[in-house]
């Protein structure tokens, strides 16, 4: 194998020039390796390792602004966490309109606010830390007392070792306030039960808000109060979170029951997203539920959030690109949050949403504007776009689970020594989620790319590899085959081996 584990971090670097008919993007790495390629090759960048993007080309201004927000998007997803994206800002026609850029950024997934040096306004992706156990928020509008103590009772019930329940009460009457009291007693360890009495009754929106606003805890899951959490449900998915930066929004399957707790059979919006657990591009699954006007993303109750991912959403949470829902406000939050990042699935089934008669979707005067608020949210979509025939990067990849890394390479040497190519790219794949920047499981990343055809991308993983402190002689060989392979002169690319050769304390990594 190797003797050191992890030698060093790399460093990769884009630029992009020319004019938006024809844009050129130049990659860079720490050994000083530059190649020029046309945006679609870009695009096989892996997600989550760029350092710097410097966009060199001031043509923003001849862009649409579907196509501004397009690139914004595609830009945060290349970036590691903490990285940036210089863009020419200021008063002349040629540059990004400043007073559009700080919002349309935030929209497509970057930190709110910005510096500006040398004409350049620097945009960072967030890091989205949250501690290895972060304490999570059950937020729950309470108006009906009928199913309250069931849906109370999933809450008290999480397995999740710290976090708060608030319930909002804005009912009329004082039966939700004495079950609140009677259940303190069944309080866990490292839980708080919080309650609230609304003044007046303020309609359930207005109780989301403000619920969202009086939660303590960085993630929030909230919980309708007919519905109903498994067990597991709270733990499930904030370990998503805490471990998948990338991530902005988490879900599951859910199941149907009645008014009696009876499970009812699926619908076509309950169809699982995905057949097993994992991430993909937040614009494959917002493109999805756009096109086909069914959320099956799920109700509040099935999802889990970061708070610092929506609370700066305009006018307010429930919102899309300053769009507020009249209707369907909880997938105007999804669509948001997956403009911002990408969306986990998980494949169990982790929460309950009760269907009864007292529902107002089944009003027609409320089927009638949820399908007007679809309309809305498909134009405020293809103005962003969001809505689009084809979306890139359709594959679902798996979510850090918290694996260590040495274990999942040694099942990858093993596989490969049996001849199990598919196990030797799984084991390799979940590596890079759990560390995206791991030289040695992007080395051989990067090897597979190149048996697959996929030559850029196996390029841009080797670069990337030998761009750390200690770079693999190996790697080094295989990288001047590729570029000889790509049309370099054998002597440029024998001069780059030999200049990563010659750099002291090289270490050896697996080859397959």
């Amino acid at each position: 194998m190797m003797k050191n584990r992890n030698p060093g971090r790399p460093d990769l670097t884009m630029t992009v020039t020319g004019g938006p008919a024809a844009p050129q993007v130049q990659m860079r790495t720490r050994i000083g390796v530059t190649w020029t390629m046309g945006t679609h090759s870009a695009l096989e960048v892996p997600p989550g390792l760029l350092r710097r993007i410097d966009l060199e080309c001031a043509f923003m201004d001849q862009l649409s602004r579907a196509d501004r927000h397009r690139l914004l998007r595609r830009a945060r997803r290349l970036l590691r966490p903490g990285g940036e994206m210089r863009v020419p800002v200021g008063g002349r026609a040629d540059r990004y309109p400043r007073a559009e850029l700080e919002y349309e950024a935030w929209v497509c997934g970057f930190a709110l606010g910005y510096r500006t040096a040398a004409g350049c306004a620097r945009l960072v992706k967030p890091t989205r830390k949250v501690e290895v156990e972060p304490a999570v928020s059950i937020l729950i509008p309470a108006f009906k007392p009928r199913y309250f103590t069931e849906t109370l009772d999933s809450a008290l019930a999480q397995t999740w070792p710290r976090g708060e329940i608030i319930v909002a009460d804005d009912s009329p009457g004082q039966e939700i306030a004495d079950m609140v009291e009677s259940a303190r007693g069944r309080v866990r360890e490292g839980w708080v039960l919080r309650y609230h009495r609304n003044p007046g009754n303020i309609g359930e929106w207005k109780n989301n808000f403000q619920l969202l606003d009086m939660a303590a805890g960085p993630l929030v899951k909230f919980l309708n109060d007919d519905d109903l959490l498994a067990e597991t449900c709270v733990e499930r998915m904030a370990r998503v979170l805490a471990r998948n930066p990338e991530v902005t929004l988490v879900t599951s399957r859910r199941r149907l029951i009645d008014g009696n707790g009876a499970e009812l059979p699926g619908r076509k919006y309950t169809e699982p997203l995905l057949e097993t657990d994992g991430t993909m591009d937040g614009r494959v699954w917002a493109n999805l539920a756009l096109s086909r006007r069914i959320n099956r993303i799920g109700e509040p109750t099935t999802v889990m959030f970061r708070k610092a991912d929506i609370i700066d959403n305009r006018p307010n949470f429930m919102s899309y690109a300053g769009r507020p829902a009249h209707r369907n406000g909880d997938i105007s939050a999804w669509i948001a949050l997956l403009s911002r990042g990408d969306g986990a699935w998980l494949h169990e089934t982790l929460s309950s949403f009760r269907i009864h008669g007292d529902q107002v979707s089944h009003n027609e005067e409320f089927r009638r504007t949820a399908k007007q608020a679809w309309t809305d949210l498909q134009a405020d979509g293809e103005q962003t776009g969001l809505m689009a025939g084809i979306i890139e990067e359709v594959e679902p990849r798996p979510l850090a689970d918290g694996t260590p890394v040495e274990q999942l390479v040694r099942t990858a040497v093993n596989a490969w020594e049996t001849g199990d190519h598919p196990k030797v790219r799984a084991a390799l794949e979940q590596a890079a989620a759990e560390d995206p920047l791991d030289v040695v499981v992007r080395g051989n990343l990067a090897r597979l790319e190149w048996m697959r055809g996929r030559k850029d991308s196996a390029v841009l993983g080797a670069a990337l590899a030998l761009g750390a402190e200690k770079p693999d002689p190996d790697l080094a060989a295989d990288l001047k085959a590729m570029l000889i392979d790509l049309g370099m002169a054998p002597e440029a690319a024998a001069a780059i081996e030999n200049n990563l050769c010659g750099q002291a304390g090289a270490a050896r990594l697996w080859a397959p």
